[in-house]
């Protein structure tokens, strides 16, 4: 739903202009859950300015045997809303 508010996260003050706030887990029982991420905003003005180290590193201290570098590519036009799971 559109505009609906799920969650807040109070964001650090910092000289960095990219931050990850959140990341989605599954748990023991298989439900994915919202989770404050707690790290220091970094230089950038996108997510992907930030991909490595800052997302990288949270992605392989849940999954260590995940890549040591990062590759992706996103199709998405600016502005775009990412529905997230209920």
């Amino acid at each position: 739903e559109e505009g609906r508010q799920i969650r807040a996260f109070p964001l650090e003050k910092s000289g960095g202009d990219a931050d990850v706030v959140a990341m989605m887990i599954k748990n023991a029982k298989g439900v994915w859950e919202l989770m404050q991420v707690e790290t220091p905003a970094d230089f950038g003005s996108h997510f992907l300015d930030i991909l490595e180290p800052n997302i990288g590193d949270l992605i392989r201290k849940e999954i260590p045997c995940a890549p040591s570098y990062m590759k992706v590519s996103f199709e998405m036009e600016k502005g775009a809303l990412v529905p997230l799971p209920q």
